[in-house]
C-alpha cells in the first residue's frame, strides 16, 4: 500500500527527526511504500531574521543554530523518504495533495496549538487528503493532556476527518475521546515501536574510546546545570553536553551541536544521561542507560505530562528528579534499573501499538 506520512520531519529537533525516521522504517518493514510528505510550515523552520536575532545575529547561539540547520537538512535528505515536492502551506497541500492509498499523521506534538501561534494546523489532521482515502492518526500529541475549551469546536471538526484515531499519551486519549465522542487509542511513540533495528542511522566513530556522562537539556536552568555536573562528578567522568544554553557563559564545557546520527551515537555510548527531553529519555531506555529525567519548569512545565506518563508506564518514576536536587540525582544514579521488567512492559505496549497500525492499514 502507498502510504503518505505527515509529521515534523523538518523541525530542528532530534526527537522529531528520529520519530519520523522510526515510523517510516516500521511501515517499510511492514511492506508499505512510504513517502514522507515534505511539508515545511514557517513555524517549524523558524527562518533567521536579523531584526529579531540576538545582537543582530552576532550571538554565538545564532551561528550554532545555523550550523545545526544545515546538519539537520543534510541528514533528512539522506535518510528519510521525502516526497519530490516541497509544500509550504496547507493551501498547497489541499490544491495538489500527494498521491497515496492511505495518509498518516503523527507522531510528536502535531496537535499542539502553541507551536502554530495559538491555532490548530489542519494539515496535521490530514484535512487535505482526497475524499475516500484512509486517514490515520498515529501517536499524535497535544504536548499536554488537554486543550483549553476555546479549541474544542475546531478540534472536534478536525477529528471527524480522521478514520482511525490514536495518540501518544493516555491522558490525551481520554480527553480527545470526550471531545470527539469516538474511540481513541493510546499507543507508543514510534521510537519505541520496534526492537532496535540495525538500519537506524547512527554515527559512533570514536565514541567508545573515552567514557563520559551526557547532558541533553531543553532548558538550561541553574538546577539542570547543577544536575548534569553532579552526574559527571558521581562517576568522575567528563561531561559532554548537547544543545547549549543561549546564555553561553553558563554552559561548561562548551556545548556540542551534532547532526542527528551523531546525537544518537552520543546517547548510545554515554555512561549515564541527564535530560529533560522526551526522546532523550526514550533513547536512554532503548540503550539501557543509567539516566535521570529532569522536569521542565515555568510555562513549559505542562509538557511534563508526556514524560511522566512514559516513566509511569515503564515503572521508572524514580528516575524523575527535580533539577538541582543533588542527593536525589546521586541516589537515582546509584540505583539499578530492572531492565527485564522494562522490556516486558514495552513489549506488551508495542504489540498493541503495532496491531493498531496494522488494522488501520489492512
Amino acid at each position: 500500500m502507498k502510504v503518505a506520512l505527515l509529521t515534523f520531519q523538518c523541525a530542528l529537533s532530534y526527537g522529531a527527526v528520529f520519530q519520523a525516521s522510526a515510523l517510516c522504517r516500521h511501515l517499510i518493514r511492514a511492506g508499505h511504500d512510504v513517502e514522507l510528505v515534505d511539508y515545511r510550515p514557517r513555524e517549524l523552520l523558524r527562518p533567521w531574521d536579523w531584526r529579531t536575532a540576538r545582537f543582530f545575529g552576532l550571538h554565538p547561539d545564532t551561528v550554532a543554530k545555523g550550523l545545526l540547520r544545515h546538519r539537520f537538512d543534510s541528514f533528512v535528505s539522506r535518510h528519510l523518504p521525502l516526497s519530490p515536492r516541497v509544500y509550504r502551506s496547507f493551501e498547497e497541500l489541499k490544491k495538489a495533495p500527494p498521491e497515496a492509498d492511505a495518509y498518516i499523521c503523527g507522531s510528536d506534538q502535531i496537535w499542539n496549538p502553541d507551536i502554530f501561534g495559538g491555532r490548530l494546523n489542519p494539515a496535521y489532521f490530514l484535512d487535505f487528503a482526497p475524499i475516500g482515502k484512509r486517514r490515520i492518526a498515529y501517536a499524535a500529541s497535544l504536548g499536554t493532556d488537554t486543550l483549553r475549551e476555546e479549541y474544542h469546536p475546531e478540534l472536534k471538526r478536525l477529528l471527524t476527518k480522521l478514520d482511525f484515531l490514536s495518540c501518544r499519551e493516555a491522558g490525551s486519549a481520554e480527553f480527545l475521546a470526550s471531545v470527539s465522542e469516538r474511540d481513541v487509542r493510546a499507543v507508543l511513540d514510534p521510537t519505541l515501536l520496534d526492537a532496535f533495528p540495525a538500519d537506524a542511522p547512527m554515527d559512533t566513530r570514536g565514541l567508545g574510546e573515552k567514557a563520559y556522562v551526557l547532558g541533553y537539556a531543553l532548558q538550561h536552568t541553574p538546577g539542570m546545570i547543577q544536575s548534569m555536573r553532579a552526574a559527571a562528578a558521581e562517576f568522575k567522568l567528563p561531561l559532554r553536553t548537547i544543545n547549549g544554553s543561549s546564555q553561553f557563559w553558563k554552559q561548561m564545557p562548551w556545548a556540542e551541536y551534532p547532526p542527528p546520527d551523531r546525537w544518537l551515537g552520543l546517547l548510545k555510548h554515554a555512561r549515564a544521561v541527564v535530560t529533560s527531553s522526551y526522546h532523550g529519555i526514550a533513547y536512554s531506555i532503548r540503550f539501557r542507560k543509567n539516566f535521570v529525567a529532569v522536569p521542565l519548569v515555568g510555562r513549559t512545565a505542562m509538557r511534563n505530562a508526556r514524560t511522566n506518563e512514559l516513566l509511569k508506564l515503564l515503572g521508572l518514576e524514580s528516575r524523575r528528579v527535580a533539577g538541582g536536587d543533588i542527593p536525589a540525582v546521586r541516589q537515582a544514579l546509584r540505583t539499578a534499573i530492572d531492565w527485564e521488567d522494562v522490556e516486558r512492559r514495552i513489549a506488551a505496549l508495542r504489540s498493541k501499538s503495532a496491531q493498531f497500525l496494522a488494522e488501520a492499514l489492512q
